[in-house]
């Protein structure tokens, strides 16, 4: 069967029947659960990451916020394609969202990393807006 991945600008979710995501490091293991009316990826704690993969039709400049549960303040360092951002900050005992940044989306397929560096998220999804 085909598999199709996130469109951005939009929401890559982390929980979707259309969803890739990697687990790319870390000594803890994610695992499905709910966040109110979403199923999100737990388990992403300090020293873990995770890779949500997109598509874009075009490059463009866009912020970029994570949605999801942080019972704690959690710092999450962004990478989009292999290239390092800014963190983001989230804490938020029902699902919300982080502090926004603006990093270059590329037209193709879009690769959006999250090391989390203090905290854990339980992580709904990952918004581009243009």
């Amino acid at each position: 069967f085909p598999v199709t991945i996130g469109t951005v600008p939009g929401t890559i979710f982390s929980v979707a029947s259309s969803t890739i995501r990697l687990r790319v490091a870390g000594p803890s293991y994610g695992y499905v659960t709910s966040c109110g009316a979403y199923q999100c990826v737990g388990g992403i704690n300090a020293g873990n990451s995770i890779a949500l993969i997109g598509h874009s039709d075009t490059s463009f400049v866009g912020g970029l916020t994570l949605l999801g549960i942080a019972p704690a303040t959690t710092t999450v360092k962004i990478s989009v394609n292999g290239t390092e951002y800014d963190n983001v900050i989230i804490k938020n005992t029902t699902v919300g969202s982080s502090t926004n940044i603006q990093v270059p989306i590329p037209k193709g397929v879009v690769a959006v990393r999250l090391d989390v560096l203090e905290g854990d998220i339980r992580l709904v999804g990952v918004s581009v807006t243009q």
